[in-house]
């Protein structure tokens, strides 16, 4: 099937999740082969959705990009990387072959193949496996510098779950897909909102670690400290996404040094 956006044709394959208010299918553009994904909305009740994650990732790509001049000037050939963090939107339209639906195009920022990228719930859900806690470090890791930087642009996700979250395991990437159910405050996102954040975070790792949620018990042998603070967050006691981070990367690195570690997965 193909699909026209403003000025890009795409070839639509398959479709790889679903949620009540969109799909997202991997597509091709006809001109250039490169691979990219489509975020459809359902319905047209779900437009408005779309509309404001394209909004809002157009706004992290500007303030990343502020952010990342400035830290240049002190951290030479270094970069804050916050790109990698979220999608980029490569257009966003209203499509009357879809009947009036807005579509997303959307790319991950230095990920070569969007083929390889797998969403952190297919672990446990499809394939019955968990991460072991070095691995869920970097994911979580990387979660909370989203949070640190998007909290402090006002903007609360409201959907950090397993299935929102997609790993690039090679790359040692977690990308937050979607922003369509965000809430923007005027200023930092207040302590409250911000909690929410920080335990969905939590609550996605310790489930792909093989932790039992719904009853905040750890099932394996070991990383009782680095559980007892995923437990810390999931409970709601860390209000600040930057004190979240702070503590983590204290706790992780005492634990777990700062060598690289591959991605590495266990039966449940």
């Amino acid at each position: 099937m193909l699909l026209h956006g403003s000025a890009v044709t795409y070839e639509v394959g398959n479709l790889l999740a679903a949620t009540a208010a969109y799909r997202v299918y991997l597509a091709r553009d006809v001109s250039t082969s490169r691979y990219c994904l489509l975020q459809v909305a359902k319905s047209l009740g779900f437009n408005g959705g779309l509309d404001r994650a394209a909004f809002l990732l157009q706004r992290f790509k500007s303030s990343a990009d502020v952010y990342d001049v400035e830290f240049s000037k002190t951290h030479a050939r270094k970069h804050l990387h916050y790109d990698r963090l979220y999608p980029a939107i490569l257009e966003s339209f209203v499509s009357e072959e879809q009947g009036g639906r807005r579509i997303n195009v959307l790319t991950l920022t230095d990920v070569d193949d969007v083929q390889r990228i797998v969403p952190l719930s297919n672990l446990r859900l499809k394939d019955a496996l968990r991460i072991d806690p070095e691995t869920s470090a970097w994911v979580l890791g990387r979660l909370l510098k989203l949070l640190t930087f998007v909290h402090g642009e006002g903007v609360q996700n409201r959907a950090i779950t397993a299935r929102n979250v997609l790993l690039d395991p090679d790359q040692h990437f977690a990308i937050t897909l979607d922003w369509s159910t965000a809430r923007m405050f005027p200023g930092q996102v207040p302590k409250e909102f911000a909690t929410q954040d920080i335990a969905g975070a939590a609550s996605a790792v310790f489930a792909a670690i093989g932790g039992d949620v719904d009853r905040n018990v750890w099932l394996y042998e070991g990383h009782h400290r680095y559980v007892a603070l995923l437990m810390q967050f999931m409970r709601g006691e860390v209000t600040c996404a930057d004190d979240a981070h702070d503590q983590f990367y204290k706790l992780v690195r005492a634990e777990y040094g700062q060598e690289f570690h591959p991605f590495t997965t266990l039966s449940l």
